[in-house]
């Protein structure tokens, strides 16, 4: 399991590094978890996971990004080709509401699901 979470950024602003400890005391046997605190736009981000995938693909990918229309899209650009085929990309926030709730994430969703 890999996250990417912004410290201080909007819409959630992230986990504090006191939490990392019970953060990844949820791996079951067998489980690795890796908490990247970084910008998820960043191409060092994107090589980081690479890194961590080591040429593997991902099952499932979650993406709760920045709810900016530009920064939901940004991420599943990077990020959606990590997927393999027949994998599953979920988004949060998709359905229409105020914008300081969702942000872009709706608008993308009506533009580009597949």
């Amino acid at each position: 399991m890999i996250t990417i979470d912004l410290p201080g950024g909007p819409f959630g602003c992230g986990y504090s590094e006191s939490k990392i400890p019970l953060l990844k005391s949820f791996a079951r046997e067998g489980q690795n978890i890796h908490l990247i605190r970084a910008n998820s736009h960043d191409t060092e981000t994107l090589q980081k996971v690479k890194k961590i995938l080591n040429g593997k693909n991902l099952d499932f990918l979650f993406i709760d990004g920045d709810y900016t229309y530009e920064g939901v899209k940004r991420d599943f650009e990077m990020y959606g080709p990590l997927v393999r085929k027949g994998g599953i990309i979920a988004f949060h926030d998709i359905v229409p509401s105020r914008y300081e709730n969702v942000g872009g994430v709706p608008k993308f969703w009506s533009r580009d699901k597949a």
